[in-house]
């Protein structure tokens, strides 16, 4: 969908199944003439981000989210993120690459047969701890959020 606001086009992108169903709802916004992305709730810069899996929220909406809008950035487009610091289509790389690689940590400790507290123990989020585990959702508690979530598709 588009918009005019201060003679701008506006492109409003669906987020779908990304933080929760009522936000997955929600829009990230995409402004091509200020090469300006807001990315809202389903970028968290430099942290690991909150999903509201009870809510419909999924790992995998993140991922796809944080994918597409890479596909709308250049090397100077300017992001916007819900949470941390203002970003750009690098930034984002690296946020859609941790999320890919803590889903690919978690759901290959789930499809060994380790439980919830095993795949806590073993440390899924290690590599982006130092980096990324300083916000305000610790290493332990996103994993276990990430586990939760994943319980509903890894066998």
């Amino acid at each position: 969908m588009d918009a005019h606001i201060w003679s701008r086009r506006f492109r409003a992108v669906q987020a779908r199944g990304a933080t929760t169903a009522i936000l997955g709802r929600l829009i990230a916004g995409h402004q091509a003439t200020a090469n300006v992305i807001h990315a809202g709730d389903t970028f968290f810069n430099g942290f690991y981000p909150f999903i509201d899996v009870s809510s419909g929220g999924s790992l995998d909406g993140m991922i796809a989210n944080a994918k597409h809008l890479l596909t709308l950035a250049d090397a100077n487009t300017k992001i916007i993120p819900g949470h941390g610091p203002l970003g750009d289509r690098a930034a984002l790389q690296v946020y859609h690459d941790v999320l890919v690689g803590v889903r690919k940590n978690v759901a290959a400790a789930m499809q060994g047969g380790k439980s919830l507290s095993e795949v806590v123990k073993a440390a899924p989020t290690k590599p982006w701890d130092a980096t990324w585990g300083a916000g305000f959702l610790n290493a332990e508690t996103f994993t276990t959020l990430v586990y939760e979530d994943l319980k509903r598709t890894v066998k």
